[in-house]
């Protein structure tokens, strides 16, 4: 079972990777930028018909999400990108000095 806090980072990442912010998410929604704020701190949490409101409008699934237990976030996205990166180079280093010799 996820945390108040990991559904907190949830929510709030994917506020972040939609471009928007608190108030235009509260906007959008009908309630306070205070109440988004309270989501994304595990103050409090969002119904279920709000949390579906709120994937449908992230255009998100809520299994993919809550099920893969890895919040998708900039920062894994960026881990992510970095260990490719890294281990290409590492396999580059090692053809060229094959090559070398």
């Amino acid at each position: 079972m996820m945390t108040k806090g990991e559904i907190a980072v949830i929510l709030k990442n994917l506020r972040k990777m939609s471009g928007l912010t608190q108030q235009q998410l509260a906007d959008l929604m009908g309630r306070s930028q205070q109440v988004i704020g309270h989501w994304e701190t595990g103050y409090s949490q969002p119904d279920i018909s709000t949390l579906l409101e709120l994937f449908e409008l992230y255009d998100k699934s809520i299994d993919e999400t809550f099920l893969n237990r890895q919040p998708v976030t900039l920062d894994n996205d960026y881990n992510r990108f970095k260990e490719e990166v890294t281990k290409q180079l590492r396999l580059m280093r090692l053809e060229i000095e094959r090559l070398k010799q």
